[in-house]
C-alpha cells in the first residue's frame, strides 16, 4: 500500500499514514492518484480544511486530491487541493462552493463554469514566486509537500535525490546539477524560472 505523508506546518515534519488518514474520511484513492507503489503528500492544513466541509454538509465525496505532477502546476501535484461533491445534486453543489468561497480556509475556488459538475478548492501554505498561483520560493532548510515534488521531478530528469519532503544537501546537490545541465543559475534555489522550467 502507498504511503501518505501528511506536514505539519506547527512542528516542520511530516507523519506517515497508509491507507485512510485518521480522523478523515477521505480515501485513499482520492489522496493518491499515480504510480502504484508510490508515496503521495499533502499538508495537515488540507485535512483541517475538509474536515470543515465535513461538519457543514456531512461526509462529501472526494474525486480527487493528490496527483502525481504532470504538465504545468497544480495545486494538486503539491496535494493541496480538492475535487469534491461530484455525486452532489447542482443546488447542494453551489452551496458546497459558497461555503468554500466564504471559508478563510481556501485560498482560491475555481468558478462554476469551470468546474460544473465538480467544486474545486485549494489552500495556500506560501506565496508563489512568480504572480499567480504558481509554486513558492525554496531554499536548503526548508520543509513541505512542495520539498517532495521538487524531489520527485527532479528524480524524473534523472537527477536522483531522497524523497523526504525536505530541502536536505542530496536535494540542493541534485537541483544544482539539474541547473547546469539546464543552463540556468546554478544556485540551487528553487525560483520561479526553476519552476518554469521544470514543469513545462
Amino acid at each position: 500500500m502507498a504511503m501518505l505523508f501528511i506536514y505539519n506546518h506547527q512542528i516542520g515534519d511530516f507523519r506517515c499514514a497508509c491507507g485512510t488518514p485518521p480522523n478523515s474520511p477521505m480515501e485513499m484513492r482520492a489522496l493518491w492518484q499515480g504510480q502504484p507503489g508510490y508515496p503521495a503528500w499533502t499538508d495537515e492544513r488540507l485535512l483541517q480544511a475538509y474536515e470543515a466541509v465535513r461538519s457543514a454538509f456531512g461526509p462529501v465525496w472526494i474525486g480527487s486530491c493528490f496527483k502525481r505532477a504532470g504538465h504545468g502546476q497544480s495545486a494538486h501535484y503539491a496535494g493541496l487541493a480538492l475535487d469534491m461533491g461530484q455525486g452532489m445534486i447542482r443546488e447542494e453543489r453551489t452551496e458546497l462552493r459558497r461555503f468554500c468561497l466564504e471559508s478563510p480556509l481556501f485560498s482560491y475556488v475555481e468558478p462554476g463554469y469551470l468546474t460544473p459538475t465538480w467544486v474545486h478548492a485549494e489552500i495556500s501554505i506560501a506565496p508563489p514566486c512568480l504572480p499567480g498561483r504558481g509554486y513558492p520560493f525554496l531554499s536548503p532548510g526548508d520543509a513541505g509537500p512542495h520539498i517532495f515534488l521538487l524531489q520527485d521531478l527532479l528524480c524524473r530528469q534523472g537527477f536522483p535525490c531522497l524523497l523526504t519532503g525536505h530541502f536536505c544537501e542530496d536535494t540542493r546537490l541534485a537541483l544544482v546539477s539539474y541547473q547546469s545541465r539546464e543552463n540556468l543559475p546554478a544556485h540551487g534555489l528553487a525560483d520561479g524560472a526553476l519552476w518554469n522550467h521544470l514543469t513545462i
